[in-house]
């Protein structure tokens, strides 16, 4: 299972860097997510916690080294139609 570090470099619109490390080598990603994305897929959690549980999400169906370098959220919804009912329930 990768380790994943999240770190908010921006505020409004929101940017993130993630880090995603394993047995082999780290990936970089860098996440952007504005105020519409947030209240769509956010529900109760913080942001830093969205961008956590988006990853938990995506490790359950890509490795770390498939995950694109730089996306948003909406993006990650395009890809796999069954994230926003989703990734709430990876911040658990």
């Amino acid at each position: 299972m990768s380790k994943v570090v999240v770190e908010k470099v921006h505020e409004e619109p929101w940017e993130f860097r993630v880090t995603t490390g394993g047995e082999d080598a780290d990936a970089q990603h860098t996440v952007t997510m504005n105020e519409d994305e947030y209240e769509r897929y956010g529900g109760d959690l913080e942001p830093v916690e969205l961008i956590q549980a988006t990853f938990a999400f995506l490790l359950d169906r890509e490795t770390a080294e498939d995950i694109a370098e730089h996306f948003s959220l909406s993006e990650v919804e395009k890809n796999f139609p069954e994230y926003p009912d989703a990734v709430e329930d990876y911040s658990k």
